[in-house]
């Protein structure tokens, strides 16, 4: 049990850091990206922490 708790922990993690990555991708292609690409990326970071 407790082995299983520690491996949905470093899950959770591991995305959150994924998450930092991307959004520090993000801002710095910020100026790449027009409004709708934006807003879909918005969805998709929406997703993964739903």
């Amino acid at each position: 049990m407790q082995r299983a708790f520690c491996i949905a922990l470093k899950i959770k993690f591991f995305w959150k850091k994924m998450l930092i990555i991307y959004i520090i991708e993000l801002k710095e292609n910020y100026v790449n990206y027009s409004e709708i690409n934006v807003k879909t990326l918005g969805e998709e970071v929406g997703l993964l922490l739903s």
